[in-house]
């Protein structure tokens, strides 16, 4: 299995813990790390020296790259595994989910996810929502979650879970990014896959634009809500 490598998803989750990061606490994990990158950025600009970082991927090849990479990991600090799986009982103060999510019939078609794991569904929010199965159980009542929404993914539905599971979800300014021409020839497959709500994409300039944000959410519901 190949290792993801950082991209703009990665850079706008970067940005936005780095804005907030005088409000977060001291317990971080990242879920879908790749080899790290992020939570070693932000740990890089962070001040706090009392923070601890964790993190996971599905792919060992992918953990393995960030133990040589990041000599302040540990093998306990960096697991392998699928979601939050790796840290049953366990709680953290910040949750940073970067692990695939796009609609996996794009992601089959383009190079992105080339030997890398993706398996989101036909609405890209699979692997979304069994961490959000999970995620009251291992972040504090206090705690953060931070998550892309991608609209080549189910983005209105995907906002709208948050919103169940949070009591305040804040969104960025959205990142238009034109679709590359691997993704473009398969017309017929996004035509079809928007017309399942299952991807949006906008045609503007002669060009169709997909677009990133990123969401912040704080106060989750108790599990009976």
């Amino acid at each position: 299995m190949s290792v993801f490598q950082p991209n703009l998803t990665s850079r706008l989750i970067l940005q936005q813990a780095v804005k907030i990061e005088e409000s977060l606490g001291d317990k971080w994990l990242e879920v879908g790390a790749g080899s790290g990158w992020i939570t070693s950025e932000f740990r890089r600009l962070s001040d706090r020296t009392s923070r601890t970082y964790s993190i996971s991927d599905i792919s060992s090849e992918a953990i393995s790259l960030a133990l040589e990479l990041h000599e302040w990991l540990s093998p306990g600090s960096a697991r392998v595994g699928s979601g939050l799986d790796p840290w049953e009982g366990e709680e953290f103060d910040v949750i940073v989910n970067d692990i695939a999510g796009i609609s996996d019939p794009l992601a089959k078609v383009s190079n992105w996810y080339a030997g890398v794991t993706c398996d989101a569904g036909r609405d890209g929010l699979g692997n979304v929502k069994g961490v959000l199965k999970k995620l009251r159980e291992q972040l504090v009542p206090s705690g953060v979650y931070i998550v892309p929404l991608i609209s080549l993914s189910d983005y209105s539905t995907h906002i709208e879970l948050l919103e169940d599971t949070f009591m305040e979800v804040t969104v960025s300014d959205k990142k238009f990014w034109p679709l590359p021409d691997h993704i473009v020839q398969n017309n017929s497959l996004l035509n079809d896959l928007a017309l399942e709500n299952c991807i949006e994409v906008l045609e503007k300039y002669g060009k169709l634009l997909a677009w990133t944000a990123v969401a912040v959410a704080r106060k989750p519901y108790s599990p009976l809500k």
